[in-house]
């Protein structure tokens, strides 16, 4: 099955066809709004339908999850052999959370960074990267100068149809 469709490229086109097409497309992004609004407006009613019964059982797996873990953290034995437990309503146990750093207590980054300059320069970045902006801004570079680097300057435009949505709705 093909995933991919030809756009046909036209040509030659009419001041009439210009205008209807424009027309239909200012018709059917009116539509494509109203549309979204009735969708949005459902959905409004249905999130305030459910949403005391989604509260309260938001509340009762979030004290009950407490509970759990309470229960859990107190009877460590339940996790001597392994890290999780099968019950009749699922698994509960432990994830080993991925490693990170943290500094100790009386450290900062800044202070570790000096250190690791010092003791262990090999655990320090050094990022070097284009500095895009800076070329974009400097107006005293020449054409030539951004061809001996191999850049060069482009800007491409873009097409739009900006909508005055008041006349059309």
């Amino acid at each position: 099955m093909a995933t991919r469709t030809k756009k046909t490229i036209l040509q030659n086109i009419s001041e009439h066809t210009y205008q209807e097409c424009l027309a239909a497309y200012a018709k059917s992004e009116a539509e494509i709004r109203k549309i979204n609004a009735e969708i949005d407006l459902q959905t409004q009613k249905i999130r305030e339908k459910y949403a005391d019964r989604l509260k309260s059982f938001s509340t009762i797996k979030d004290e009950s999850f407490d509970v759990v873990m309470q229960y859990a953290e107190e009877h460590p034995e339940l996790f001597h052999k392994k890290r999780s437990v099968d019950t009749a309503f699922g698994v509960l146990g432990y994830r080993l959370g991925t490693p990170k750093l943290a500094t100790r207590k009386g450290f900062q980054w800044k202070a570790v960074l000096d250190l690791l300059k010092e003791k262990f320069p090999k655990f320090v970045k050094v990022k070097e990267d284009v500095n895009k902006e800076a070329i974009l801004a400097d107006k005293e570079l020449t054409d030539h100068d951004l061809k001996s680097i191999g850049v060069e300057i482009i800007q491409e435009d873009s097409f739009y149809i900006d909508l005055k949505t008041e006349e059309i709705d």
